[in-house]
């Protein structure tokens, strides 16, 4: 492929969310399973600058608190523009080891977590507009289409600050779509183009409630997940111990195992489950540039903070947000490659 508008490509191929409502009548997105037939709502793919508006950094984690069940009080906000202004005098590599921590959140109180992000979207000073951010990438006569989105919160078992999920599309040397792929956790999964569902060309993803992971399809049942991979932030030894033990908890005990929830296609009937029925949303896709397109004056200066997204205060049950997608090297640099290793779905 030559002189192609990759811009216009991500848009072409965009993917179009099912997702449930972010509807602050409802319950916040995981609750107990005593109350299914609750609609809920659920946090939406946000902008970076929404996420900074209400960010504090820290230079350096706060520190481990033994203390069992000891609450963190919210931290004010820096805000968008003291941010901004940081980063103008502040190297991409010093930035590495910052606590990037959403203050009016308490981490690991989701109930409560809900009703700040209500707050956040009722005092931003702008309307609140659900944003994908894409990028395409060339290997060889192949494009792949990244698509990343930025939630708030992550509110389904393993309780964190920040969540970066992402969605590729490989195109082959024609420009036609081949097959899609859609991260889940620390994993994911992949199918062919012709055995995607579609709306008006654009691949469907189902966002899974809370947690953000992405499907193919709903499963009145749920979707058998891993969500205890990632670090929960502690010293490294009992970091490594507990999430050895949770590894074998979920080996051993399958009927311990989490799942992910995700919604009812809106125009399908539901066999019962019209409370659990989502929406389409089609984010705002914004195109992002390489790093080394970042310069001063920038509007993606954010791109240079290279710390986790979200508070990296230590707890058991929760865990550090992850790495923003730029620093998420092999699906960035590779998503072909990435697509390689995801389970291959042919239903």
């Amino acid at each position: 492929m030559t002189d192609i508008d990759q811009d216009a490509l991500l848009r072409e191929y965009n993917p179009i969310l099912v997702i449930f409502p972010q509807d602050f009548s409802r319950p916040r997105p995981w609750r107990s399973r005593r109350k299914p037939n609750v609609g809920r709502g659920d946090y939406w793919p946000c902008s970076a600058e929404f996420f900074l508006s209400y960010a504090c950094v820290r230079p350096a984690p706060r520190k481990w608190d033994m203390r069992f069940g000891k609450q963190i009080p919210p931290s004010p906000p820096d805000g968008l523009e003291a941010i901004h202004t940081r980063m103008l005098n502040t190297d991409r590599n010093a930035t590495r080891d910052w606590e990037l921590d959403i203050g009016p959140i308490p981490s690991q109180r989701p109930d409560q977590a809900w009703e700040a992000y209500k707050q956040m979207v009722a005092n931003y000073p702008e309307k609140f507009e659900p944003v994908v951010y894409g990028r395409a990438v060339r290997k060889g006569d192949r494009i792949g289409l990244e698509y990343w989105y930025l939630y708030a919160y992550n509110d389904m078992a393993d309780y964190h600050e920040g969540d970066w999920e992402n969605a590729a599309v490989e195109l082959d040397e024609t420009g036609k779509p081949v097959r899609v792929g859609y991260s889940a956790h620390q994993v994911g999964s992949q199918r062919p183009w012709e055995r995607v569902e579609k709306r008006d060309r654009r691949p469907v993803l189902y966002v899974a409630r809370g947690s953000h992971a992405g499907y193919f399809s709903h499963e009145k049942g749920g979707h058998q997940t891993d969500s205890f991979g990632r670090s929960k932030g502690l010293p490294w030894l009992l970091d490594l111990i507990v999430r050895q033990f949770h590894r074998i908890v979920l080996d051993v005990f399958v009927f311990l195992q989490w799942k992910d929830q995700t919604p009812a296609h809106p125009d399908y009937p539901s066999e019962g489950e019209d409370w659990n029925k989502g929406v389409f949303l089609s984010p705002r896709m914004i195109p992002l540039p390489r790093l080394d397109e970042i310069v001063d004056g920038s509007p993606f200066w954010w791109m240079k903070i290279a710390c986790q997204w979200g508070s990296r205060h230590s707890r058991l049950r929760g865990s550090a947000g992850p790495r923003p997608a730029w620093e998420q090297n092999f699906e960035w640099d590779e998503p072909l490659a990435w697509l390689d290793t995801l389970h291959s779905l042919y239903e």
